[in-house]
């Protein structure tokens, strides 16, 4: 574990990797920022696809992980091209080290990181725009919510009835370059 002392740390604090080896102090703290009981399945998943180089925390001065985030490496759509963007993800602070400015701190690590990344965006998808609104987070779109009553017809598709569906269980060896094409051609 790399630590390095923060200007912007509270008092006591330090900015720490957090490398795969912490596995444990991470669903901890993930477990305590929001309550839910043990899932080794869930856990399991999500961790797979944390990238451990891009996990940060801040250590309080017993070495215990206070707060945690992390980044993916995404391209984001821009109008005409694509930017470098850092998705922000596994933002969690325990709660019995809140409001001392944790988060302010690790969000300018994120940042300060991200940019040293060439990544000039960040992205969040946020339960708290209250919170992340703060940090300069906004809704990008707005919900589409729509009811539709009891035996609703839905209108014929041309073409419709030609189309199979396959499900299968996603599989970065197989399915990357198909989510990469979709997602540049909808964000084109």
């Amino acid at each position: 574990m790399t630590a390095t002392p923060t200007a912007g740390a509270p008092r006591g604090y330090r900015t720490v990797e957090v490398p795969e080896t912490r596995r444990a102090d991470l669903v901890e703290v993930d477990r305590l920022a929001f309550p839910s009981g043990p899932d080794p399945d869930a856990d399991a998943a999500g961790l797979l696809a944390l990238d451990w180089t891009r996990t940060m925390g801040l250590a309080d001065p017993t070495g215990t992980l206070a707060g945690i985030h992390a980044s993916y490496p995404f391209s984001l759509p821009v109008p005409g091209s694509s930017v470098p963007c850092a998705g922000l993800t596994w933002v969690a602070v325990r709660p019995d080290h809140r409001r001392r400015g944790l988060l302010s701190s690790m969000l300018s690590t994120h940042f300060d990181r991200s940019l040293a990344r060439g990544e000039p965006v960040s992205a969040l998808f946020a339960a708290e725009a209250a919170i992340y609104g703060r940090f300069g987070y906004g809704s990008a779109a707005a919900d589409l919510h729509l009811t539709l009553a009891r035996g609703a017809g839905l209108r014929a598709v041309p073409g419709s009835a030609e189309l199979e569906l396959r499900l299968e269980t996603a599989d970065p060896a197989a399915h990357d370059d198909l989510v990469r094409t979709v997602h540049h051609a909808a964000g084109a």
